[in-house]
């Protein structure tokens, strides 16, 4: 029978055989990942890409960064712009109202007067013919 440490060298063993298995379970920190500006730089050279590719590339990436950043920021006075337009709406109708309601009421004035213009042109062309 073996003992409990017996059992605990097994285990440690079982990646011994090959490294790269056991190295892509093994957790490294962020600082371990961290490459220098150099080193990014000439990894990027030698895959082949230019200068400006990469410029543009940092560009694309601060422009991106800058839009998440904006987007983080409206999220929070989403909620008060909401409020404020739904309050804009509601005058804007409440405005509507009324110069719709103006319109009407000069549409009826104005037909009224028509009507009044007709009557008196008819009633002065018959008083013309009955008199003479």
């Amino acid at each position: 029978r073996r003992s409990n440490d017996d059992d605990d060298d097994d285990d440690n063993n079982e990646y011994d055989d090959d490294d790269s298995d056991y190295d892509q379970y093994v957790v490294h920190s962020s600082y371990n990942m961290v490459l220098s500006r150099s080193t990014r730089e000439d990894m990027l050279y030698e895959m082949g890409y230019t200068r400006s590719q990469i410029a543009d590339a940092v560009r694309n990436n601060v422009r991106a960064k800058r839009e998440r950043r904006r987007t983080v920021h409206n999220l929070r006075t989403m909620k008060f712009e909401e409020m404020v337009e739904g309050v804009a709406k509601s005058l804007r109708r409440t405005v509507l109202r009324r110069g719709s309601s103006s319109k009407k009421l000069y549409k009826n004035w104005k037909e009224q007067h028509e009507k009044l213009q007709m009557q008196q042109t008819v009633g002065n062309s018959c008083s013309s013919l009955s008199v003479g």
